[in-house]
């Protein structure tokens, strides 16, 4: 079966003090092939261990209906409001399969192999996707571009402050150009 789904991420899913069962519709060899990371109202975020935090219910046929269900929490109260859940492919980055000289020829192993390749590709796609990225023919240094956004948000908060002030600023000397102006025209 081909991977027809082009993602790899199901979310993020917003916490409402209610649900705990979150569905993902990308195919996964097993359950352990989930990572599902908790984020707080901060933005902090945590990964959750699988039959500790949450458990995972797989659909049975993962080439014609992939996927399946995360539940959480296994105890206590659900993800309240403003928390948030996602889901992403987490294969390690490994190639498990072996195919030996003049053994059996079964197809399932390699359509499963190819599969595996391309769903790795995807879980890698998604996070460069979320990648400070500069153009093909720049010369900047990605880092140095994210170290700039995250400057720049740590200020984020004071950003209307500082827009109010000049504002301000800009209202008094306009008004001091304006009175200048009116004292030359009345001395003239």
């Amino acid at each position: 079966m081909t991977i027809s789904s082009t993602t790899r991420k199901a979310g993020p899913f917003d916490g409402n003090g209610v649900t705990t069962s979150f569905p993902f519709t990308f195919k996964v060899f097993a359950k352990s092939d989930l990572r599902v990371v908790c984020t707080t109202p901060g933005g902090t975020e945590s990964d959750l261990v699988l039959y500790s935090d949450y458990s995972v219910a797989l659909n049975a046929d993962q080439d014609s209906n992939p996927g399946g269900t995360v539940t959480y929490p296994l105890s206590g109260d659900p993800l309240p409001a403003e928390w948030r859940l996602t889901l992403v492919g987490a294969l390690d980055y490994l190639q498990p399969t072996d195919i030996t000289n003049g053994g059996g020829f079964f197809p399932r192993v390699i359509e499963n192999a190819l599969d595996r390749s391309i769903m790795l590709v995807q879980q890698i796609k998604e996070q460069v996707d979320r990648s400070a990225k500069v153009p093909i023919t720049s010369a900047d240094d990605p880092a140095a571009l994210a170290d700039a956004i995250a400057t720049l948000a740590a200020y984020a908060d004071d950003i209307p402050a500082l827009a109010a002030d000049a504002q301000t600023a800009l209202i008094s000397a306009a008004t001091a150009t304006t009175q200048a102006g009116i004292a030359t025209t009345k001395a003239g």
